[in-house]
This record gives structure tokens, C-alpha cells and sequence, in this order.
């Protein structure tokens, strides 16, 4: 929806992590930040959002192969 301009900023989370997309870049953030200690968070990572784009597409297409097999 970002990426087509039809929202300005789009919040996806799952159990532990969170991933806020503006219109060129995404962060990724542990969701226990500020509850755990630092040493047991996943790092904070920030990549545009065609990297993004390109990582969630390699992504599924593994998890397809994988589910064939």
C-alpha cells in the first residue's frame, strides 16, 4: 500500500517483532524493547523499502519450494 502510495505509513507485527513502512524506508524492531535486557533483543535494523520488497519476495518464493518438496 506504501509502495503504491495509496497509505503514507503501514505498521505489520507478529509475536516478536514489528516493521514500520514509510514511503522510502522500513524498521524492523524487536517488540520487547524496553521490557528485556539489550543483550537479548534482535537488533534495530532500518532498509529501504525495495530491499524490503525484495527480501519478503525471496522469502515466499523459498517457502513455496519448500512446501512442494
Amino acid at each position: 500500500m506504501v509502495l503504491s502510495g495509496e497509505s503514507l505509513f503501514e505498521e505489520i507485527s507478529s509475536e516478536a517483532a514489528m516493521i514500520e513502512i514509510s514511503k522510502n524506508y522500513s524498521k524492523i524492531y524487536d517488540l520487547f524493547e524496553g521490557i528485556l535486557d539489550e543483550s537479548e533483543l534482535f537488533p534495530t535494523i532500518s532498509l529501504a523499502n525495495e530491499e524490503l520488497k525484495d527480501i519478503i519476495e525471496l522469502w515466499k518464493n523459498e517457502k513455496e519450494q519448500f512446501e512442494k518438496q
